[in-house]
């Protein structure tokens, strides 16, 4: 399902599986959700409920400015992201510290999670991943969301924050690199910041959009 027309996307994918069970699904993806009218958002939250897919490839989910995760269903959102294999991304949103939990918590089925150029204007030392939190994630990509002087986005504060609270979630154990826009930090000072919570992630800083 590719929803560009969002609202009449939406309802027009919850009639055509109705009733059905559906194995897998190449992807979802769900773009300008801003715009999605309360039935929209409303309709969204049925997917996981109405129709039951046992596994999406890729979800594909784009905010846009100003647009809040929160003012999606979390639950019905957590439901999706559990059955997603292979990558989940999650494109220009505003995150809260509930909202990355949730993203870091549900994500356990994929092997890539993306988060692009979302603004996460508050992350605290106290911010915490479940310890037991059992995942396959592999590579997670913060491309244009860790961005060191903008206080919006990722600083190096809550950066340090959040891979503290990896290097104490079971995350540890899967995570292997993590992708960023190479304007943003050094390569060296962030891999000197991942081993200081003795980890070994690899580092990828590129140009290249995700």
């Amino acid at each position: 399902m590719d929803v560009r027309d969002n609202n009449k996307g939406i309802h027009t994918f919850l009639k055509s599986v109705k009733g059905k069970k559906i194995k897998s699904l190449k992807k979802i993806s769900v773009l300008y959700s801003k715009d999605l009218t309360q039935e929209g958002l409303t309709n969204f939250a049925s997917i996981s409920k109405s129709a039951e897919i046992s596994e999406i490839q890729c979800l594909y989910l784009h905010g846009g400015v100003d647009m809040k995760l929160s003012k999606m269903d979390t639950s019905a959102l957590a439901n999706l992201l559990k059955i997603t294999s292979k990558q989940i991304f999650i494109d220009t949103f505003i995150l809260t510290e509930d909202d990355l939990k949730v993203l870091m918590e549900n994500s356990t089925k994929t092997q890539e999670l993306v988060i692009s150029n979302c603004r996460i204007p508050k992350l605290e030392e106290n911010f915490a991943i479940s310890k037991t939190l059992k995942s396959s994630l592999q590579k997670l990509d913060l491309y244009y969301t860790l961005v060191k002087d903008e206080k919006e986005f990722m600083t190096e504060s809550k950066a340090r924050a959040f891979l503290d609270a990896i290097s104490k979630s079971g995350l540890k154990n899967t995570l292997k690199s993590i992708h960023y826009h190479i304007d943003d930090y050094s390569k060296d000072e962030l891999e000197d910041m991942i081993r200081g919570y003795n980890m070994k992630i690899r580092v990828m800083g590129d140009l290249k959009e995700p």
